[in-house]
């Protein structure tokens, strides 16, 4: 509907909160796509309930409806990236590396994922794949460790930068 990719609104959603609903940063901005209230309380629907950001629809149209103008605002997918991120004096552009590294990630995990997607590129049937692959993803960590491989699981480590080789 906003002409964004949902993959990449996943890679936010990975990157800026975990795919926690109830995250809230130390500056105040709440929920998946961690949206400042304070900010867009204006683009709330008439009917939110008394915690509406920490909705995760609501705070994914919201979010997604910001990050949408922030790329036309900046004049690409780049630069829009790292205003959403608050990171525009970033001439290494980290922020946007990261969300393009995670969508990358997300793409090759969900390349063997079986889901009942009716139409290509539906948010929610994306997200169930996601959880999917989460799930598969931890199961492989945890019988990696169980062999005595070093696996990395943890969102500390995976925020570390981009994954070695990564070519962007």
């Amino acid at each position: 509907e906003l002409g964004l990719d949902p993959l990449l609104i996943i890679a936010v959603i990975g990157v800026e909160s975990g795919f926690n609903p109830f995250s809230q940063s130390v500056v105040g901005a709440q929920g998946l796509m961690q949206v400042m209230p304070r900010f867009h309380s204006d683009k709330l629907p008439e009917d939110a309930g008394s915690l509406p950001f920490f909705d995760p629809i609501i705070n994914v149209q919201i979010g997604a409806r910001i990050l949408r103008e922030s790329i036309a605002r900046n004049g690409g997918l780049v630069p829009g990236l790292q205003q959403f991120g608050g990171a525009l004096n970033d001439p290494e552009q980290r922020y946007a590396s990261k969300v393009m590294t995670e969508a990358d990630v997300w793409k090759l995990l969900l390349r063997n994922v079986r889901t009942p997607i009716e139409r290509e590129g539906d948010l929610l049937a994306q997200l169930a794949a996601c959880s999917i692959a989460q799930a598969r993803v931890r199961e492989l960590s945890e019988h990696l460790a169980g062999a005595g491989v070093d696996a990395v699981g943890d969102r500390a480590a995976a925020d570390s930068g981009p994954l070695p080789g990564y070519q962007g």
